[in-house]
């Protein structure tokens, strides 16, 4: 599995590209590292594509704990609200961004899940 951190510093999110197989303990160490990068001060909006990746590792188990662990993150960062686009277009992963989307209702992450990266994007810039 390979994700991608890509900063954008023109734009008002980074982005984060999904590659190959992803499982729960991949999610956990690479959200553990990426909103303390220098590149995100202050912390960005994130697109989170992920088009080219097999998430059929990935648990609901897993997506609840990610999402309070952001959560709990986000809260001590004093972050009220920031946006999350979940961009795939194929059937089984936007389940599942369905699914973290949920998980994330009482979050300052504020999460919608697309099948269309143009308006992923144009969300994120509003």
């Amino acid at each position: 599995m390979t994700l991608q951190f890509l900063p954008e510093p023109d734009k008002p999110y980074f982005v984060t590209r999904f590659i190959g197989e992803v499982d729960d303990s991949q999610l956990f160490e690479y959200y553990r590292q990426v909103y303390t990068r220098p590149e995100l001060q202050p912390v960005k909006a994130e697109f989170a594509d992920i088009s080219e990746a097999d998430v059929t590792r990935v648990s609901a188990t897993g997506l609840a704990g990610l999402a309070a662990m952001i959560e709990e993150d986000f809260t001590s960062l004093g972050i009220e609200s920031l946006k999350t686009a979940v961009y795939t277009p194929d059937d089984m992963p936007f389940g599942l961004g369905r699914i973290y989307q949920v998980w994330s209702e009482s979050s300052p992450e504020l999460v919608r899940v697309f099948r269309d990266r143009d308006k992923a994007i144009e969300w994120l810039s509003e």
